[in-house]
């Protein structure tokens, strides 16, 4: 299942209102041929996209347009409070 996945970590993205930030994996999960089951993944945001994500009005979304696997999820409620506070305390 996993070699189907190849090349995600090019495809997951961080929708805040009308932007589209591209997701940055840690390198030591990947090989040419094959991925780690666990991913580390992060979103270069900056200032003043944290602070659009921190706002309740703005929707954020996850979403991944891989190949073989494509989905979309908005982030909101008790997980995207928990994003926020992780963003204030970095």
């Amino acid at each position: 299942e996993l070699d189907r996945l190849i090349g995600i970590d090019e495809n997951v993205f961080l929708d805040v209102g009308e932007r589209r930030i591209q997701a940055t994996f840690d390198a030591k999960q990947f090989e040419a041929d094959r991925i780690s089951a666990v991913q580390y993944v992060r979103f270069p945001l900056g200032p003043g996209l944290a602070e659009r994500f921190a706002d309740p009005r703005v929707i954020a979304a996850l979403r991944v347009e891989h190949p073989e696997y494509r989905a979309r999820t908005e982030l909101s409620g008790g997980v995207r409070a928990s994003l926020t506070e992780d963003l204030e305390l970095s």
